[in-house]
């Protein structure tokens, strides 16, 4: 069953409107319904274009596993602190490490660092070791991880990692071939989420309608909603004894 999002253009209330939408210009043009501007005349799509690729960093800001790219075999440094591999913004899982010297694999705890300060005090200055155990992620600072133990100098072990990345930004509504439309990048159950979006940088930018301002924070109160991110916050927040 199509998803149904409450109307409300500058202008007053819409008639509720399915999203039955796989493509950005179906995306644009369902804004353009719900700010009552069909044709495109106050907003163009030269002006919201430019917010679906900013609703897209977004929505992977605040979910991160809505946009992720397993990196396979990234060699591990010494020491218990490593880098998340170019491009990589937030590591979401580790599938696994490898002795690249055996081929032999090994599984992997996921935690955060605040509950690996909590369980073993001190843990950053332990020796090195090949048996790597737990793999530590810092919301605090996300492109960097840990590992415990920590590798030695002559480590040949390496990770697996399901990272979340931004998606190639959308530079047109059609491919190459001027035709078939531009699939929206992320999964079609964020398109009501980038609808709105949409329509907030729409409204909080306009100064000639009335209400225009009050009413685009309401949508993007309902964005952070749809995407549950005061509830991750509040989750993220417990976990790490904030």
């Amino acid at each position: 069953m199509p998803q149904i999002i409450d109307g409300g253009g500058p202008g007053g209330g819409a008639e509720p409107l399915q999203i039955n939408a796989d493509t950005c210009a179906q995306i644009l043009d369902i804004v353009g319904t719900q700010l009552k501007d069909i044709t495109k005349v106050t907003w163009s799509t030269t002006k919201t274009f430019p917010y679906l690729n900013l609703g897209v960093k977004e929505i992977v800001n605040l979910k991160p596993e809505a946009y992720a790219v397993t990196f396979g075999n990234v060699q591990l440094a010494a020491g218990p602190r490593q880098n998340l591999p170019p491009g990589a913004l937030f590591l979401v899982d580790v599938e696994g490490v490898v002795n690249l010297s055996n081929n032999l694999t090994s599984s992997v705890q996921l935690i955060t660092k605040a509950q690996m300060d909590r369980l073993f005090p001190g843990w950053y200055a332990f020796a090195g070791d090949d048996t790597i155990q737990y793999v530590m992620r810092d919301d605090r600072n996300p492109e960097v991880f840990y590992v415990f133990p920590p590798p030695p100098p002559t480590t040949t072990q390496a990770a697996s990692l399901i990272c979340s990345c931004y998606p190639a930004e959308v530079t047109s509504l059609v491919q190459n071939d001027n035709v078939t439309p531009t699939d929206f990048p992320l999964d079609n159950s964020y398109v009501p989420a980038i609808v709105d979006y949409i329509i907030y940088r729409c409204l909080v930018e306009e100064t000639e309608i009335p209400n225009a301002q009050a009413k685009g924070t309401a949508f993007y109160q309902m964005f952070l909603q749809k995407l549950g991110a005061g509830k991750a916050a509040k989750a993220k927040s417990d976990a790490e004894g904030m």
